[in-house]
């Protein structure tokens, strides 16, 4: 996510609080670490939230998850006057689709479904 520069700490602070927020018991179990990286002095950071691979047989799965995990942290970009994917503009558009206008996602989807109706294309990545 790119936030405006003087925003960084707040954003990074701010995406931690969700996560505990809606995983207590998880991230209080180290089965999520959250991982940030990339351009912090020009406001892009790249937040990697994952599941240790030595936590993967708990009965907890991180992929269950990734869409609202996804959607919090775009949402908290979004207030804060940032933009969910601003490196090389990967899945703003997708972004904007899934938060703005749910009839052209749902479009999407159908034409989606006309190439990939088995649904093996990047499966749980992306438009499902």
């Amino acid at each position: 996510n790119c936030v405006p520069v003087q925003q960084v700490g707040a954003s990074l602070e701010t995406n931690e609080r969700i996560l505990r927020e809606l995983f207590t018991r998880e991230m209080e179990q180290g089965l999520i670490e959250v991982f940030n990286f990339g351009h912090c002095a020009d406001g892009n950071v790249h937040t990697h939230v994952v599941q240790p691979i030595s936590q993967q047989h708990t009965g907890f799965d991180i992929r269950d998850h990734a869409h609202t995990i996804e959607d919090a942290i775009v949402k908290a970009t979004a207030a804060m006057g940032g933009n969910p994917a601003a490196e090389h503009n990967v899945g703003v558009k997708t972004q904007r689709l899934r938060f703005v206008h749910p009839t052209a996602m749902e479009l999407v989807k159908r034409i989606k479904a006309v190439f990939d109706p088995a649904t093996i294309m990047n499966p749980g990545r992306g438009i499902v």
